[in-house]
């Protein structure tokens, strides 16, 4: 019996010594590298419908967050991905932070190059115009040329009240703007455009709104679908400033992981594709006339479309 015992406790002790030895197997070596984390990548968004959605029936279907979920997050790999919803008025505070955020889809200016970096172009986009309500459409006639477009600088003059968001609109827009501030009254909220259309829609504080064409089909569609308190249907107007379409780009905070990231995301820009299918994701909440017209301007510049 002592035997047996002895033999048992020979065999147990040969058994933990070879677990842990496997144990030890699996533990790094002294002095060796542990790997390096990937870097986060926070895509900032704000809730511009149907740019971004956050709640509702479309949260989620929005195009910036579908260019996000089907082309830029699986191309841009080595990164840990995180969208973080900010209000419009953070955006500079987060971007300035060198935390290795990127606002998706901004207009580029002097002010913003100069702060962040900022991509190649994403996409194109048809300028904003003006929007009013379709009930007082005869009000707005004495701004309107024959073409049917609405001379923006006639309406600022006549110190009508603007709401806007805080973007950047294109250099022409912007700098009528900027010539005429008391007549603007600026929304800064996560829901701006909504709530700028919201506001409009009711005759509250507005006499009319500079949106895209896009936002504006949308928010009507919204009242005509019952999932909202009917309001007054708008009416989007072109403008009788020569604004040539739009380019769209991502804006990243300065810094080595900034860095990166615009290097990384104008390498994937460059695959065969995703330009076009980045196009494509916007130019699915267009109207039939305004894809035509983007389509032509494709036609005529070829790749020329989407550089400077």
């Amino acid at each position: 019996m002592v035997l047996a015992a002895s033999r048992l406790q020979r065999l147990g002790q040969r058994a933990a010594a070879a677990l842990w030895c496997g144990v030890l197997a699996w533990l790094p070596a002294p002095g060796a590298a542990h790997p390096e984390p990937a870097p986060e990548w926070r895509w900032m968004l704000a809730d511009y419908a149907p740019t971004a959605m956050r709640r509702g029936p479309d949260a989620g279907r929005g195009f910036a967050q579908r260019m996000l979920d089907e082309v830029l997050v699986p191309g841009l790999t080595g990164f840990r991905h995180q969208k973080v919803w900010v209000p419009s008025q953070r955006m500079d505070m987060e971007l300035a932070a060198a935390n290795g955020s990127c606002g998706l889809l901004w207009r580029k200016t002097a002010e913003r190059s100069a702060q962040w970096l900022v991509s190649r172009p994403l996409i194109r986009l048809l300028p904003v115009g003006l929007v009013v309500r379709r009930s007082e459409l005869e009000r707005w006639r004495p701004f309107l040329n024959e073409a049917g477009e609405l001379s923006l600088t006639r309406v600022l003059a006549a110190e009508r009240v603007l709401g806007v968001t805080p973007r950047a609109h294109g250099p022409v827009v912007d700098g009528l703007l900027e010539r005429h501030p008391n007549a603007l009254r600026r929304i800064q909220l996560l829901d701006a455009t909504r709530v700028v259309l919201t506001m409009l829609a009711r005759g509250h504080g507005t006499d009319a709104a500079l949106a895209y064409g896009f936002e504006v089909a949308y928010f009507n569609r919204q009242q005509q679908d019952g999932r909202a308190e009917p309001l007054a249907t708008l009416q989007w107007l072109p403008l009788a400033e020569k604004t040539d379409l739009l380019y769209s780009h991502a804006v990243c905070s300065r810094g080595e992981v900034g860095r990166q990231q615009i290097q990384a995301l104008e390498a994937l820009l460059e695959r065969p594709g995703v330009r076009e299918r980045l196009q494509a994701l916007y130019e699915e909440w267009l109207s039939e006339p305004e894809r035509r017209r983007l389509h032509q301007a494709r036609q005529q510049l070829g790749a020329r479309f989407w550089q400077e």
